[in-house]
C-alpha cells in the first residue's frame, strides 16, 4: 500500500542559524510530492545502507548540538575497571547518565554535556576493547591535574595543558579537559568519532551513538530562498536528499540580501523506521512552535528517519 503526501509549493533552499553567526544552507534535491511505500522484508535495504543512514543522522545532530551551544571544555572521559564497568556500553551509559543527572539536580545546575562513546585502540585478548567518551561539557569546576596523574595527562598536548574534573576523577577514572578555543572548528572536529565501527557496536537496544543533556539549543530556521549565486557557492557537501554547506558572517552582514523574506511555512513531516520502509507517523506544525520542534527532535534522537515537506499556508 502506498502512502503519498499532498502536492506542496516549497522553496528548495533553506537557511538555518547556528551560534557564533554561523549559518547552514540546505538545497533540497527531491521534488514534491513524496511517496512512501512499505515494502516486504525481502526488499529491505542492505545492512550497510542502514548504518550509513544512522551515521549521517547522528553526525548531523551532533554537529548541530555542538555548534548551537556554548561549551566551556572539550573533554575525554575514561573508565577505571576497579570502579566502574568498562566493556558493556549499556551498563556504562546507564550508570554515567544517571550520575550526571543527579549532579545537575544537586550540585551543578548549569551542567551540560554532549558525549560520544569510542572504543580504546588497545584490545585485551580476554575482555576486548574498553570504552571511553569524547565530547563537550560546561558548568563544572576544574582543577590542575593531580600529581599522581599519568605523564601523558600532565604533559598536555599542542593545544595546552589538560585540566581535571575532580568529581568524575574520583568516581569513574581519568579525565582530561581543555578550554574550547575555536568553537566552530571543535564542532566539526567532534563528528570524526562517529564511525561505522561505532554505529555497528551500538546496535544494542538502549545504546546510542551520542548522549546529551536536556535543554540544549538547536538550529533556528532563518528563512527560505529560491536560490542565488551566493547560496550555491556555500554548498560543499551532498547526499541522496540534499546538498548543504555553511557560511559565517558578522553582525554587519545583511542576510536579507541572500535570503528572501517569505510567508510562514507549515512543515509536514513523514516519520519512518530506521530502514525508511515503514511509516510511523505523519505530523505537522510551524517552525516557530517550540513543542513541535521538541517532538521532531524526540523522533530523531530515538533513531527514526524524518523527511520534511514545506507547505505555504494561505491566510
Amino acid at each position: 500500500m502506498a502512502l503519498s503526501v499532498m502536492e506542496t509549493i516549497s522553496l528548495p533552499y533553506s537557511v538555518k542559524a547556528y551560534d557564533n553567526f554561523l549559518f547552514r544552507v540546505t538545497k533540497r534535491l527531491y521534488d514534491a510530492p513524496v511517496t512512501v511505500e512499505r515494502k516486504g522484508r525481502e526488499k529491505w535495504v542492505q545492512y550497510d545502507s542502514k548504518l550509513d543512514c544512522n551515521m549521517a543522522r547522528a553526525r548531523s545532530v551532533v554537529r548541530e548540538l555542538a555548534l548551537c551551544n556554548h561549551w566551556d571544555y572539550f573533554v575525554t572521559l575514561t573508565l577505571d575497571g576497579s570502579r566502574s564497568e568498562r566493556y558493556d556500553l549499556q551498563l556504562i551509559t546507564k550508570k554515567l547518565m544517571q550520575w550526571l543527572q543527579n549532579l545537575r539536580k544537586t550540585d551543578y545546575p548549569n551542567l551540560r554535556y554532549l558525549l560520544i562513546p569510542e572504543k580504546h585502540k588497545k584490545k585485551d585478548p580476554v575482555t576486548g576493547q574498553a570504552w571511553h567518551f569524547h565530547g563537550f561539557i560546561s558548568g563544572v569546576p576544574v582543577v590542575a591535574m593531580p600529581p599522581d596523574a599519568p605523564k601523558r595527562y600532565k604533559n598536555g598536548n599542542r593545544r595546552g595543558q589538560f585540566l581535571c574534573w575532580r568529581d568524575y576523577w574520583d568516581r569513574f577514572g581519568l579525565c582530561a579537559l581543555q578550554p574550547v578555543g575555536d568553537p566552530i572548528a571543535c564542532g566539526f572536529y567532534c563528528i570524526k568519532y562517529i564511525t561505522k565501527t561505532l554505529a555497528t557496536n551500538v546496535e544494542t537496544k538502549g545504546v546510542h551513538c551520542y548522549y546529551h543533556s536536556r535543554g540544549l539549543g538547536r538550529a533556528l530556521t532563518f528563512g527560505y530562498s529560491i536560490g542565488n549565486a551566493f547560496l550555491d557557492s556555500c554548498l560543499k557537501h551532498e547526499n541522496v536528499f540534499y546538498r548543504f554547506g555553511y557560511f559565517r558572517v558578522d553582525e554587519r552582514f545583511d542576510l536579507s540580501s541572500v535570503v528572501e523574506e517569505v510567508s510562514p511555512l507549515f512543515a509536514s513531516y513523514i516519520v519512518t523506521d530506521e530502514n525508511c520502509e515503514e511509516v510511523i507517523s505523519i505530523i505537522g506544525g510551524y517552525d516557530e512552535d517550540e513543542y513541535f520542534q521538541e517532538l521532531i527532535a524526540g523522533y530523531e534522537d530515538s533513531g527514526f528517519f524524518v523527511l520534511r515537506q514545506d507547505m505555504e499556508v494561505n491566510p
